[in-house]
């Protein structure tokens, strides 16, 4: 089994300060030397910030309640670096920050769920027409009449049209 470095670290954004002056937090996962980063969807003024701690200053409720919860979002990144190692799943940054905000990549979208449907449909709509072709072949010489293909023909536009386009 292969060693993997993996570093936490918060840190906030003076530039995309808010109106309330405060500074958003971000949570920067760094593994075997990738990086993902993301919003901690908390925010603290700058001058209560200790950048070389990583941490709110100071003993205040809203400090503390702050770092406690900036040590759960570490410790629930541990828990999901031990289930993706668990499960046999490459551990990188992406795939640790994926899992800690319920990101699944194989989940599918609306419009990719339809499009395999429509392609069921369609096979299943040529393979009735192929069975109403064999049904209307003459059993003697394996061919259509003509009026047998003009018919076919018509399924066939008709099946055509009713599909939608993709």
């Amino acid at each position: 089994m292969t060693r993997v470095t993996f570093k936490v670290l918060f840190f906030i954004k003076k530039k995309k300060t808010l109106k309330n002056e405060q500074a958003p937090i971000y949570v920067r996962i760094t593994v075997n030397g990738q990086r993902a980063e993301f919003a901690a969807q908390r925010s603290i003024k700058a001058n209560q910030w200790d950048s070389k701690k990583c941490c709110a200053l100071g003993y205040a409720k809203q400090a503390t309640e702050l770092n406690s919860y900036l040590e759960f979002i570490k410790s629930q990144l541990q828990v999901h670096k031990v289930d993706l190692a668990e499960r046999g799943k490459p551990i990188d940054a992406k795939s640790l920050k994926n899992a800690y905000l319920g990101i699944d990549e194989n989940k599918k979208t609306i419009l990719q769920v339809f499009k395999n449907t429509m392609n069921v449909v369609k096979d299943w709509s040529i393979s009735i027409l192929l069975q109403q072709l064999t049904r209307d072949m003459r059993p003697h010489t394996g061919m259509l009449s003509d009026s047998s293909v003009l018919s076919t023909k018509k399924r066939i536009l008709n099946c055509m049209k009713s599909l939608p386009v993709l």
